[in-house]
């Protein structure tokens, strides 16, 4: 999904986080939804974390499941941005943001 789009999470923290706070628009980074290419997207934003130095603050969203960021219980924790099979749990609790589970 793209940033602009309301239910995607872009959407999502810049309503409900980035306008409320004192942070430019160019020092917020999250990943495009819109990409073709995943792999290749979470090693560009890997290189983007580098350039800026590293991350000094992360907020990330601890789910009903007690899953952090999506990285799902039970499932070795990666270090880098990486993509993740959403537990069944996950996608239901999820589910109420969108019109649809699929």
């Amino acid at each position: 999904m793209g940033p602009e789009n309301p239910q995607s999470y872009h959407y999502f923290m810049k309503e409900n986080f980035f306008q409320r706070i004192n942070i430019r628009p160019e020092n917020v980074f999250l990943p495009d939804g819109m990409t073709e290419d995943i792999v290749a997207e979470g090693e560009r934003y890997e290189k983007l974390i580098a350039a800026r130095g590293g991350i000094n603050l992360q907020v990330l969203g601890i789910g009903q499941n007690a899953h952090i960021g999506f990285n799902e219980p039970d499932v070795k924790f990666a270090a880098t941005t990486h993509k993740v099979e959403l537990d069944e749990e996950t996608i239901q609790a999820n589910s109420r943001f969108f019109n649809s589970v699929s």
